[in-house]
C-alpha cells in the first residue's frame, strides 16, 4: 500500500518553506534521497508548489505498472469592472485553490491529482 504523503508549512513568516511528511511522521530527506524521523534532516523547499512536484514524484515511484492520464476540464470564470490577466489569475488559484481527495486508491491502483494552471483566455 503507498503512502500518504503531505506538504508541511513550516519556517517563519518572512522565510516561509515546507517539507515533506509522511503518514508515519517520517520527513523526506532531500539531500539523501530517503526518509528519516529527524525533523532536522527533513529537505527544505521554497515554496509549496516545488514540495508538491517532489510529492508527485514520490508517489509514482511506490506503485508499478502503467501510468495512464485522464483529462477533467474546470471551467472559471471571472466577472467584475476591472481586468483581471491570465497571469493574475494563474497565480490567484496556485495560492488559494485547494483540492481534496479523501483516499488515493482505487482498485489497488493509486489516484494522483495534480493541477496544471495554464489557462486558456476566452471572453464573451
Amino acid at each position: 500500500m503507498p503512502k500518504i504523503l503531505y506538504t508541511v508549512p513550516t519556517g517563519t513568516p518572512f522565510a516561509p518553506r515546507w517539507r515533506i511528511e509522511d503518514e508515519d511522521d517520517n520527513y523526506w530527506d532531500e539531500k539523501n534521497s530517503c526518509w528519516t524521523k529527524e525533523v532536522t534532516k527533513a529537505g527544505l523547499f521554497l515554496t509549496s508548489n516545488e514540495a508538491g512536484r517532489k510529492i508527485w514524484v514520490l508517489m509514482r515511484t511506490q506503485v508499478p505498472g502503467k501510468l495512464t492520464k485522464f483529462t477533467l476540464p474546470f471551467i472559471i470564470e471571472v466577472k467584475g469592472c476591472c481586468p483581471v490577466s491570465v497571469e493574475e489569475l494563474q497565480e490567484w488559484l496556485a495560492q488559494n485553490m485547494e483540492i481534496h481527495i479523501n483516499g488515493v486508491l482505487l482498485n489497488e491502483c493509486m489516484v494522483i491529482v495534480t493541477t496544471n494552471y495554464e489557462l486558456e483566455e476566452k471572453n464573451e
